[in-house]
């Protein structure tokens, strides 16, 4: 489970090239355009016993549907147009033929498109996340496309820079040569270290960038590690085929071979399609094709345009398909009328100011009121690379699925996927992609760099969850966490420590209890919490009996826990997220977290997670602190293990303005009366970018020795 990703970039040799002067690379791209590629990934699989080598070709469209401030918003279409096995080796044996049409039936299965919209500036930065789910998989291919990033600045040989990648690679102008009829600057990633040429994990990349304005050739190698015990040697090449201009949104749309391309465009784009309206869109529902009637279903409730008929909208809602079914659903739905006021209330949180006179106790149901008034940024469907921006974790890799009917202005599910092997989280979105397309569920795919138990994924994952609670409107009663693998001992590990966030998890394949014999988790924490554990009866990796073995512990502890396991037989360590025959998503559907419980039960051994819900040990002994809550007829009492002082957070959904008494260990710690600050309210709702966790009253109370 500790290999991990080695991208060590090595500098790729070429012919001697003219010295170039300082110049300012520019893409010629305007609306209307439509360019055309073809894409070649080789890729060779070795371990101690076999090798498979592939060749995937695709042929690729990129449109640019509209411009707005000097950004393009430019859909990518890419179909793959054939497939081979090269070679295979099975312990030293040919086993070429016998491995063709297995790799036939393993493509069958995956869809053989991809497609991907964004807002590009002339230089190719993007200003939306780039997909991690492509046309094949692969740690290598998502850092690669049609339009590589440009530097921002005129460059000359002296110069280096990052591209957007998530491959770590600098660039440097390498010199100009003629390519046909044009000047190209040469541009090539590398770092000093090497490797590649040796043999070594690394990875490389050149581009030609001509007086065309376009790309014309793109090159790129790598290797890289993979578990189990797997070396993994990927090339691409993209070449530049052909340029079209001044074509039309229509024609594209009735063209199979960009039409994807160019809803993928109009989903990345905040701009209303033009030269078309809704019933143009229509016509492509008709096609038997559950994956374009999504888009085009998305595009209609992104963009607010007229919705297909009654008639139609009743026939798509009992499609097969759960996507088609939810986004038809939503259409026909009539439109919501929020409470301007709560909405008002719900931005000027978000970003960090205050409504001084707002009266927070005016009502007790204001948090799901509020939580439906919200309207967030929409954002690109899909599965898109993202770095976190909390301070300490700054930069940390993560993936996160945005469902197509995901539009910001209605709180979604999220559930949080800890990958197995070393915690990749391209990998994991990769693997999971198909299984979470039709969900309408948001999914955070954070990234582990090793095990998740360790020190900096167990606090980082936490800090992501409130990061992605704050871009994305996530409903906070409905979030779930799921593992395989590493990532099912993480999850289980997290359920003991911020059980408060959770509505449900489930770890799969997990190590459980058997990873933590030298210092056990709080499984008492687990009381209230729904889990569900699987595990394949011919697990060879971490054997089945981790699972029971970790069940029947929590059972010693809390015996009606609501605990659900299943030892599946026939299978080894196999089970994902997109593999379990969906029983994660079927165990966390509609499962929803009681915000406000009367009674709490807190063990930590740590100040770091030492809350759970309106319960917050501020200082303890050594050892795993132990507290139980409870509250009932105008007090709280409270029994303590190892805790020195505990604080109270307190809001009218729990108890009422007015007289409280505390009472620690039988003994009364504490008589008051328990006030209402709203700005108190509104600043803790943003630390915890949740508003049900925030709090109108806090008060410390000492445990009585």
């Amino acid at each position: 489970m500790r290999a991990a990703i080695v991208i060590v970039l090595a500098l790729v040799s070429g012919p001697a090239l003219a010295a170039p002067d300082a110049r300012t690379l520019r893409y010629d791209l305007r609306a209307g355009d439509h360019l055309v590629y073809r894409i070649i990934v080789t890729r060779e699989v070795r371990s101690a016993d076999e090798s498979l080598r592939t060749r995937l070709t695709f042929d690729a469209h990129v449109v640019a549907t509209a411009e707005r401030d000097g950004l393009l918003r430019v859909g990518f279409q890419r179909d793959r147009t054939s497939a081979e096995v090269l070679s295979h080796r099975d312990r030293g044996r040919d086993r070429t033929a016998e491995e063709r049409p297995r790799f036939a039936q393993r493509l069958a299965r995956r869809p053989s498109w991809s497609a991907e919209g964004n807002a590009v500036g002339r230089d190719g930065w993007g200003w939306l996340p780039w997909s991690a789910v492509r046309e094949t998989g692969g740690e290598v291919v998502p850092s690669l496309r049609e339009l590589p990033a440009l530097p921002r600045d005129a460059v000359d040989a002296r110069a280096r820079w990052q591209g957007d990648d998530d491959l770590g690679v600098v660039f440097r102008l390498a010199g100009v040569e003629t390519r046909g009829s044009e000047s190209c600057a040469r541009v090539e990633g590398s770092d000093e270290r090497g490797g590649l040429a040796s043999g070594e994990p690394g990875a490389s990349i050149r581009f030609w960038h001509c007086d065309s304005g376009l790309v014309a050739r793109l090159e790129a190698e790598a290797r890289y590690l993979a578990p189990p015990g797997q070396q993994i040697h990927e090339q691409v090449e993209i070449e530049h085929v052909e340029r079209r201009r001044g074509e039309s949104l229509r024609a594209w749309l009735g063209d199979p071979a960009v039409r994807r391309g160019a809803l993928a465009s109009l989903l990345a784009s905040d701009l209303p399609p033009d030269g078309v309206d809704g019933s143009e869109l229509h016509a492509l529902l008709a096609a038997d094709d559950a994956a374009l009637q999504r888009q085009v279903l998305a595009v209609l409730h992104r963009h607010r345009l007229t919705a297909p008929s009654p008639a139609r909208l009743a026939e798509l809602q009992r499609s097969g398909d759960p996507g088609v079914r939810a986004l038809s659903a939503r259409l026909a739905a009539p439109a919501a009328v929020p409470d301007p006021r709560l909405a008002a209330l719900a931005r000027t949180v978000r970003e960090g100011g205050l409504v001084p006179d707002w009266r927070c106790g005016e009502d007790a149901g204001w948090p799901s009121r509020a939580l439906s008034a919200q309207r967030f940024p929409g954002h690109v469907p899909g599965d898109l690379r993202r770095r976190m921006t909390t301070p300490g974790f700054e930069g940390r890799r993560y993936v996160v699925h945005v469902p197509e009917e995901y539009r910001g202005d209605e709180p979604f599910p999220l559930l949080i996927a800890l990958g197995g092997g070393p915690g990749r989280s391209t990998q994991t979105a990769q693997a999971a992609s198909e299984a979470a397309r039709s969900r309408g569920v948001l999914i955070v795919y954070p990234e582990a760099y090793g095990y998740w138990w360790e020190p900096t994924p167990t606090a980082s994952v936490p800090a992501l969850v409130r990061e992605v609670l704050a871009l994305f409107n996530v409903d906070p009663d409905r979030v779930s966490l799921t593992g395989s693998s590493n990532g099912g001992t993480g999850a289980f590990l997290y359920a003991t420590l911020w059980t408060h966030r959770l509505a449900a998890a489930a770890p799969l394949m997990g190590a459980g209890t058997a990873m933590f014999e030298r210092e056990p988790p709080a499984l008492a924490n687990l009381a209230r919490l729904p889990m569900l554990f699987v595990h394949g009866a011919d697990d060879q990796v971490i054997p089945a009996r981790a699972t029971l073995d970790t069940v029947a512990a929590i059972r010693r502890v809390a015996k009606d826990a609501p605990l659900e396991h299943e030892i599946l037989k026939g299978r080894g360590h196999d089970l994902f997220l997109g593999t379990d025959d969906g029983r994660t998503f079927a165990f966390v559907e509609g499962r929803r977290r009681d915000p406000f419980p009367r009674d709490v039960i807190l063990h930590t051994r740590s100040l770091d997670f030492a809350r759970a819900y309106w319960l917050e040990v501020i200082e303890k002994d050594g050892g795993m602190a132990e507290v139980a809550a409870a509250i009932a007829d105008g007090a709280i009492r409270i029994t303590t293990r190892r805790v020195r002082r505990v604080r109270l957070l307190l809001r009218r959904e729990l108890v009422p303005p007015g007289p409280l008494v505390v009472h620690v260990n039988g003994k009364e710690a504490w008589r008051g009366d328990v006030g209402e600050d709203c700005r108190l309210l509104q600043e803790s709702w943003r630390a915890a970018a949740d508003p049900f966790l925030a709090h109108s009253f806090a008060v410390d109370v000492p445990v009585p020795r």
